[in-house]
């Protein structure tokens, strides 16, 4: 404290915000950690832009390229939060990453960034509050948002390979509802 008062340090607390959500390749029995290809990347910022990068083709290439694009959209926030991001989709991404060496590329915009995740933070704020069931995005949307999450009988690979209108609205929904809860519990701002 006392060298941001001798050096006149300002500490900002206007950060852009950027809501991730990741879908992944679920065609075998368990999900695994980073084993499998991310389909798509879904993202909404603080002042409500979207973005939505599908895997364009079955292929190392076609991953790379949309992880590289993802990791260009990311590097132009300084907070990205998602749901169970911690456990699942940084650690994916990061795994990803390191499978292709763009790690070696994109280690410092990796680092740089600040990663919150909602639903870890969640947890710890609502551990007393009877009237939460469930920690997973649908059941907190229904109870502070009363909506949740898009229906859908298929997996996430055969949106990918059917539906990418449907895969798209799925991934974006999340998106919004982790940024709508956020809004509404002001989660990060506490942060």
């Amino acid at each position: 404290k006392r060298w941001y008062i001798d050096k006149n340090v300002v500490i900002s607390n206007n950060f852009k915000k950027l809501y991730f959500d990741i879908e992944t390749d679920d065609s075998q029995k368990k999900i695994e950690i980073g084993r499998d290809r991310i389909v798509s990347f879904a993202a909404i910022d603080d002042e409500g832009n979207e973005f939505f990068y599908p895997l364009l083709e079955w292929s190392d290439d076609a991953e790379m390229a949309m992880l590289s694009k993802v990791m260009v959209l990311l590097q132009k926030y300084d907070i990205i939060l998602g749901w169970n991001s911690k456990g699942f989709d940084l650690p994916y991404i990061k795994y990803r990453l390191a499978r292709y060496d763009l790690h070696k590329k994109y280690g410092r915009v990796w680092s740089m960034l600040a990663k919150y995740d909602l639903w870890n933070r969640s947890r710890h704020i609502f551990r007393f509050d009877s009237h939460i069931k469930s920690f997973s995005l649908e059941s907190m949307s229904q109870h502070f948002l009363q909506r949740g999450k898009i229906k859908h009988d298929e997996k996430i690979i055969e949106l990918w390979k059917d539906n990418k209108t449907k895969l798209k609205e799925y991934n974006l929904e999340d998106c919004r509802l982790v940024k709508d809860l956020d809004e509404k519990l002001g989660i990060s701002d506490m942060m």
